[in-house]
Parts: structure tokens; sequence; C-alpha cells
């Protein structure tokens, strides 16, 4: 996940940032896991027919 993902996936102060992916989209799950993201689940969407990956990804503390 490019950092500017990351800074806007995430609202200020927050500890993780949560996103979703296709699991049919293996590259881009190795991807985010090469940048430090972990799969923690998965989600089935209503308009697809296959699952989803729910990724977190924990993000340094911020100073103010």
């Amino acid at each position: 996940m490019p950092a500017p993902a990351e800074s806007r996936g995430a609202a200020p102060g927050s500890a993780r940032v949560v996103l979703g992916t296709s699991s049919q989209a293996a590259e881009l799950v190795g991807r985010y896991r090469r940048r430090g993201c972990a799969p923690i689940g998965t989600w089935q969407w209503d308009v697809t027919d296959h699952d989803g990956v729910v990724i977190v990804k924990n993000l340094p503390p911020t100073t103010p």
C-alpha cells in the first residue's frame, strides 16, 4: 500500500488502517504483505461472486 493511501485511509492519530481487496488478487495481497499489512479475515460482499480479504496495517505513532 503506498504511503499516501495509508495516510488517507486513517484518521489523524489512528493506530491502524483496515482495507479490503479481492481474495483473487493474490499479487495485490502479496504487495500489501510486503508493506507490513496482514490479512485478518474474509468478507463476502452481496454484489460479488468471490470473497474479499480484510487487511490491517499498524501505523507508526504520530507526534503532535
